[in-house]
């Protein structure tokens, strides 16, 4: 029982995860806010980098760990994420106004339903793939719409989870200080174990990168430009891991 509440045991490793996530939320949410949302998917992404490590118990220093990929990932993250904004809108807009179209929106309908949910499903996914993989724009897209596809019951409950933290903020308020935080922190187990399905070898390590990460083969042919997880190590690089 006392090696449960000592300094090294179960009890204090779960508080400072959590005070660690509140922590990351708050930054998230403050950048997001006085950004207008600019920021918000490379705020994402660098939480996603630090919260995944944490929960792998790899060596973290929380807010070095949390910059260093905001300035790697910069402009990757940033032009996905507006990217993605641009392309919700269009769909958007187009549902609302479907009257614009007469009777041919009854045709048109199913096609923005999809559109839209499969937006949701790589925006879900994207930001993980950044935060720990060294890809391109088109990689990274061509990724989280595979794996948002071929692991459609985790990606459901992706958008469930998401959907609780939304109704939670509306129903409380002071909830949006916590949100993005507990968000990143529930979805990232199981990024951690979808990742861990490809590369057996993801976040293996409690120290230093491992090697094998550079030279593992990926089950799936979309997958084989994934050949390097980002760590500390790599963040000299401010291009967005291309």
């Amino acid at each position: 029982m006392n090696s449960f509440f000592s300094m090294e045991g179960g009890f204090y490793k779960v508080l400072s995860l959590l005070a660690d996530v509140v922590i990351l939320s708050v930054v998230w949410i403050a950048l997001s806010a006085f950004t207008l949302g600019i920021l918000t998917g490379i705020l994402t992404t660098a939480m996603y980098y630090t919260v995944t490590k944490r929960i792998a118990n790899r060596e973290t220093y929380l807010m070095r760990d949390f910059w260093s990929s905001f300035k790697q990932n910069f402009v990757q993250a940033t032009c996905s994420w507006l990217l993605i904004a641009l392309a919700g809108f269009i769909l958007i807009f187009a549902a609302v106004n479907g009257e614009l179209l007469g009777n041919a929106r009854y045709f048109f309908m199913p096609f923005q339903f999809l559109g839209l949910l499969e937006l949701l499903f790589v925006t879900v996914y994207i930001f993980p793939v950044i935060a720990r993989f060294k890809v391109g724009f088109k990689e990274a897209f061509k990724n989280a719409f595979f794996l948002s596809n071929k692991h459609l019951p985790t990606s459901v409950l992706c958008l469930f989870i998401a959907a609780s933290c939304a109704i939670l903020v509306y129903g409380t308020g002071f909830f949006a200080f916590f949100a993005a935080g507990s968000y990143v922190l529930l979805t990232s187990y199981l990024f951690i174990r979808i990742f861990r399905t490809y590369r057996s070898d993801f976040d293996s390590d409690a120290g230093a990168p491992d090697e094998r990460a550079h030279t593992a083969a990926p089950r799936d042919q979309v997958w084989q430009k994934l050949s390097d997880s980002k760590d500390p190590e790599d963040h000299g690089d401010a291009g967005g891991g291309q």
